[in-house]
């Protein structure tokens, strides 16, 4: 039992942490993409193109884990 409950916290702990670098790594990238495009525009609205990255970033998470669940329910059948 013990040995089971720990298998389970390691799997959740490695989830959340996948997690995080996705998001992290994605927002990092579209916001450097962004900057290669508009490189005048960050002077100005920086703060924006922040926020707007980092939302783009969320939705491409939760796509990535919403996938990542779907795979594991179609391994278990």
């Amino acid at each position: 039992m013990g040995e089971n409950n720990n298998s389970f916290w390691i799997k959740v702990g490695n989830a959340l942490l996948s997690t995080l670098a996705i998001f992290l790594l994605s927002t990092w990238g579209i916001y450097s993409l962004v900057g290669l495009a508009y490189t005048n525009m960050f002077v100005e609205n920086s703060n924006t193109w922040i926020i707007i990255c980092m939302c783009i970033g969320i939705i491409f998470t939760m796509f990535f884990c919403t996938y990542t669940i779907l795979d594991e329910l179609n391994k278990k059948d």
